[in-house]
C-alpha cells in the first residue's frame, strides 16, 4: 500500500508579499491538481510576518469549498495565531483566528524564519572573522558590534510600514521631547503612504504631540528594498544610537514573532526594547534564550495588556536613561549582549523551537517518504532536510559560540 500524498503551499508559490499580483493562473492550476491527484490534505507553510490569511487570501476560500466537498483539512504552519484574521472580503474584522473564518484550517506553530535569521548571523560573524569571506561577498556590510561602535545618540527607532503601535509610540516620544534624543524614522508614513492605502494610519493632524518636526525620514542613501538594501541591512546611522527601540511587525495579543527587526540589535550586540504583544520579552527569554537587559531596563511594562501602557513603559525607560553616559550603557550590557547572541544561535540551529514540532506532527500524517502531489523537490530541499542537518547545525552553532564569547 502506497503512502498518502499531500499538497502544499508556501508564500513563494502564492502571495508575492506586498505586491498583490494576479495569481489566478496559479490558483487554477493548483485546484486542478487537487482534482486530478486528490491529496489527503493541504499543508501551508509560512514563516514570515505577514498573515497567512492575507498571503493566501485568494486561495483559502476555494480551499474551504474543496475541503467541505471532499471532507479534507488544511494544516497551517506559521509563527503565531492571527489575532484578527483577514476574511474572504480582504478585510480584518473583530478579533478572530484563521480557524474561526475557515473551518477547514488546523493551525500549528512553526518558527521557520529563525533558521533564516540564524544563518544570516552565522555568515556575518564568519565574514567579520575571515577577510577571505568578505572578499567573496560583493554586498558585504561592515557591522560594528558591541563596544566597537561609539554612539552619539541615546537610541534608534526605525519604522517603515505605518501601524497603530508605531504611530502611538512616536507620539509618546514627542510628548516627552525625546525625538531629538535619538534617531527616529517613519518613512512610509512621512513620504509615500497615501491615506487611502489600507495600511495607512490617520493623517498627521491626528498626532497629539508630534508636529512634523523633526522629519522622520531615512538617510538619503538608505531606502529598504531599493538597490542592494534589504530588510537585513543596517542604516549607517544605526550605530549612532546606544539602544534600539524595536517596533515589531506584530503586536496584537498572542502574536509572538521575531523578525529581522529584533535580530538586528541582537547581532550588533546592542541592548534593545521591543514594542510587541504583551509578554514579548518574557517570550524571547523562554523560547529564544534572550535574557532581559535588567541592568538598565525596568520590564514592568512587559506584562501590561494595554498597548498604550506598554508604550508608556518603554518611553519611561528611555527617559530614565536620558543623561547617562552612552559608553557606560554599552559597557554594562556587553557581556549579556554576547551571551544572548550565542544563546539564540544555538537554540535556532538546534531546531527544537523551529522545525522539530512541525516535523513531529508531519510524522503523525504518515509522511514517511514526503510524497507530495506538487513541487516535491522544492519542499524536500527547503524544509524537511533541515531535520537531518540539526546535529551539523548545532556543531556550527557551538563553533560560533566559541568565536563570539571571549
Amino acid at each position: 500500500m502506497s503512502n498518502p500524498q499531500y499538497a502544499y503551499l508556501t508564500e513563494t508559490l502564492f502571495g508575492k508579499i506586498d505586491h498583490n499580483p494576479d495569481d489566478a493562473p496559479l490558483i487554477i492550476d493548483f485546484l486542478n491538481r487537487l482534482e486530478t491527484h486528490p491529496p489527503e490534505a493541504v499543508l501551508i507553510f509560512s514563516g514570515f510576518e505577514v498573515e497567512v490569511s492575507y498571503i493566501f487570501r485568494n486561495v483559502l476560500p476555494k480551499l474551504q469549498n474543496w475541503c467541505i466537498k471532499n471532507n479534507k483539512k488544511v494544516y497551517v504552519f506559521s509563527p503565531c495565531q492571527e489575532y484578527s484574521a483577514i476574511g474572504p472580503n480582504g478585510l480584518k474584522g473583530s478579533p478572530c483566528s484563521i480557524n474561526d473564518i475557515y473551518s477547514c484550517v488546523e493551525w500549528h506553530e512553526w518558527h521557520g524564519f529563525d533558521i533564516i535569521l540564524a544563518g544570516i548571523n552565522e555568515r556575518r560573524i564568519a565574514e567579520k572573522i575571515n577577510p577571505a569571506l568578505r572578499l567573496r561577498n560583493p554586498d558585504y556590510q561592515e557591522i560594528p558590534m558591541g563596544l566597537e561602535f561609539k554612539p552619539s545618540k541615546l537610541f534608534t527607532c526605525y519604522n517603515n510600514r505605518p501601524s497603530e503601535h508605531r504611530h502611538k509610540l512616536i507620539d509618546e516620544l514627542a510628548k516627552h521631547d525625546l525625538l531629538n534624543k535619538g534617531i527616529v524614522t517613519y518613512r512610509h508614513y512621512m513620504e509615500i503612504m497615501p491615506i487611502e492605502h489600507p495600511d495607512a494610519t490617520p493623517p498627521l493632524e491626528t498626532f497629539n504631540y508630534y508636529n512634523g518636526d523633526p522629519k522622520l525620514i531615512d538617510e538619503e542613501d538608505f531606502v529598504l528594498h531599493i538597490g542592494n538594501y534589504n530588510c537585513h541591512n543596517y542604516p549607517k546611522s544605526y550605530f549612532k544610537g546606544a539602544i534600539d527601540i524595536v517596533t515589531e511587525s506584530r503586536y496584537e495579543p498572542g502574536e509572538y514573532y521575531m523578525s529581522e527587526k529584533t535580530n538586528k540589535p541582537l547581532l550588533a550586540k546592542k541592548p534593545f526594547l521591543v514594542l510587541g504583544p504583551q509578554g514579548y520579552h518574557k517570550w524571547l527569554q523562554e523560547t529564544k534564550g534572550i535574557e532581559m537587559y535588567d541592568e538598565i531596563f525596568d520590564y514592568g511594562f512587559d506584562d501590561e495588556p494595554l498597548l498604550e501602557h506598554r508604550i508608556e513603559g518603554i518611553v519611561q525607560n528611555i527617559r530614565l536613561l536620558d543623561g547617562k553616559e552612552l559608553d557606560y550603557i554599552l559597557k554594562i550590557t556587553n557581556t549579556k549582549c554576547e551571551k544572548n547572541l550565542c544563546a539564540y544561535q544555538t537554540i535556532s540551529h538546534d531546531g527544537d523551537t523551529t522545525h522539530i514540532n512541525m516535523l513531529n506532527f508531519l510524522n503523525t500524517l504518515e509522511l514517511n517518504d514526503l510524497s507530495f502531489v506538487n513541487h516535491p523537490d522544492e519542499f524536500t530541499s527547503g524544509v524537511v532536510t533541515h531535520h537531518g542537518r540539526c546535529h551539523r547545525r548545532k556543531r556550527r552553532a557551538l563553533w560560533s559560540q566559541r568565536k563570539i564569547v571571549p
